[in-house]
């Protein structure tokens, strides 16, 4: 059994992708040369979404805009680590109720 998070009246009207153009909250950051956070613009707009699997994504990083997005998040990554954050491994799993017991189960990839 699915119990989802939202009413299905506002992931059918909101969720990313379900239309062709999808309502969004876009975020824009403006960054200094290290990748450190100077701005923040929130506006309501309109979006078309291309859903990708991860295998998918993953052979699509050296064309835009995946190559500018992995460039800065590898500089977002090495600015942490500069700065001293700590990163922690941990397994995606899958979350669902059996018998009335929430089950977690490491997913495998």
């Amino acid at each position: 059994m699915t119990v989802p998070m939202l009413p299905t009246e506002a992931s059918e009207r909101l969720a990313l992708g379900i239309r062709d153009i999808s309502p969004a909250l876009s975020f824009g950051l403006n960054l200094d040369s290290e990748g450190g956070f100077i701005g923040l613009e929130i506006v309501p707009s309109w979006v078309r979404v291309s859903r990708l699997s991860y295998d998918q994504a993953e052979n699509m990083l050296d064309a835009w805009p995946f190559k500018g997005l992995l460039s800065l998040a590898q500089n977002n990554e090495a600015r942490r680590k500069r700065n001293g954050a700590v990163n922690i491994e941990l397994p995606e799993v899958d979350v669902h109720v059996e018998e009335g017991k929430v089950v977690f189960r490491p997913c495998v990839h």
